[in-house]
């Protein structure tokens, strides 16, 4: 909001000895200054101003809005792209199979490689011999040395 012009004294004069009176009511004694009246008077015609630019500025927007929107209709209303003919779709239906060969071999790549029940079952098979060994030994030294 822009601030109103420097404030004026409004003065009406009703006979020729030029005496002050209210600018809203005309009377002589008036609890409100003259000047009061008159910044009102200012910033309501700036405020009305200001309004009916942004009034313009808004039917601007909304206009162009609308020249974007019968643009997208158009866009959508267009006829679709021509579909590709018989020997290109059938290089595309053979490389899309291609494809999904290669996905099914590399699927069943990483399957093989991952261990199953039975490799699991064979490696704590190992460990718990492997536990068994060692605590042997340990059993066997500890005797070694409680003899010497």
């Amino acid at each position: 909001f822009r601030s109103p012009p420097p404030m004026q004294e409004v003065v009406q004069e009703s006979s020729p000895s030029s005496s002050r009176r209210c600018c809203s009511c005309g009377a002589s004694s008036c609890a409100r200054p003259s000047w009061v009246m008159s910044d009102l008077e200012r910033w309501r015609h700036e405020l009305r101003q200001e309004v009916q630019a942004s009034v313009l500025e808004l039917k601007a927007a909304a206009s162009a809005l609308s020249l974007q929107m019968d643009a997208s209709e158009a866009a959508h209303a267009a006829p679709p792209p021509e579909r590709p003919g018989s020997a290109e779709m059938t290089s595309l239906q053979n490389h899309v199979e291609e494809l999904l060969r290669l996905n099914t071999s590399l699927r069943q790549a990483s399957m093989d490689s991952q261990p199953g029940k039975d490799d699991l079952v064979k490696l704590r098979a190992s460990m718990v011999d492997l536990t068994r060994s060692v605590h042997e030994l340990m059993v066997e030294k500890q005797e070694d040395h409680a003899e010497m």
